[in-house]
């Protein structure tokens, strides 16, 4: 028998713990090189209006090549602890040292909400930016890193920032329909939202289903890529019938 009493309680503290939430539709790059210099833009741009910034990869050589340009750049960034939660981030955001918002560079597998297991209060005056910068081929890996945003107690604003050239993209969507951004005017110059590509990228993941542990236990962490999960599958149709 359900204990409504019960039920109600849980809602009223999940209320006070959870902050504001909006999901931005994904945004593309023509090219890896067009994507470096979205991102740079999108980073300053934020800076300006929220508190901090998160930048997040699944794999470890896009979070080094992230975190060399950004150092390059000279936006030096925070390296996620291996158990990435608020109460991290709010540490830097109050932090009395004096400059602009800090940029946090997080692996996927780091994030942590069991701390919001806990009661925690709300921060609506604390506006975040999560931007993800990969798609993964497993569509749980990028479900977690969703329901990890929505659950924190700040305002947090998601969004996926892409290159059409990476793995999973490439993998799922037909040449073809790069082509067709390029017709209606795609540059290298340019960041679009395109709801035919995230549908079909969305639609294909779903599909594919794969397995939680893509890798031997044997491998070292490092080769963990899209490309080594990638290999479990037959070329997609669009290569196997080239």
């Amino acid at each position: 028998m359900i204990n409504w009493l019960n039920v109600k309680q849980r809602f009223r503290d999940w209320m006070k713990i959870r902050g504001d939430y909006d999901r931005y539709p994904d945004s593309y790059a023509l090219t890896d090189q067009g994507l470096e210099k979205h991102l740079l833009e999108a980073i300053r741009f934020r800076q300006t209006v929220d508190r901090a910034i998160v930048l997040i990869t699944h794999f470890p050589a896009t979070f080094e090549r992230v975190q060399q340009l950004l150092e390059d750049n000279g936006l030096n960034p925070e390296i996620a602890p291996l158990s990435f939660n608020p109460s991290f981030l709010l540490s830097l955001i109050e932090s009395p040292t004096s400059g602009p918002p800090p940029i946090v560079l997080a692996l996927a597998r780091t994030l942590d909400d069991s701390s919001l297991d806990r009661p925690l209060a709300a921060r609506r005056d604390l506006k975040l930016s999560f931007m993800v910068l990969e798609r993964h081929p497993r569509l749980a890996e990028d479900r977690s890193i969703d329901q990890f945003a929505r659950v924190w107690p700040f305002s947090v604003r998601l969004g996926y920032l892409l290159s059409l050239q990476d793995p999973v993209i490439e993998y799922c969507i037909h040449p073809t329909a790069i082509e067709v951004l390029k017709q209606l005017g795609l540059r290298d110059q340019q960041l679009v939202t395109s709801e035919m590509i995230s549908r079909r990228l969305e639609k294909v993941l779903q599909r594919l289903n794969l397995p939680a542990t893509p890798l031997p236990s044997s491998r070292p962490l490092t080769e963990d890529s899209a490309e080594e999960w990638l290999k479990q599958l037959p070329p997609p149709a669009h290569r196997a019938s080239g």
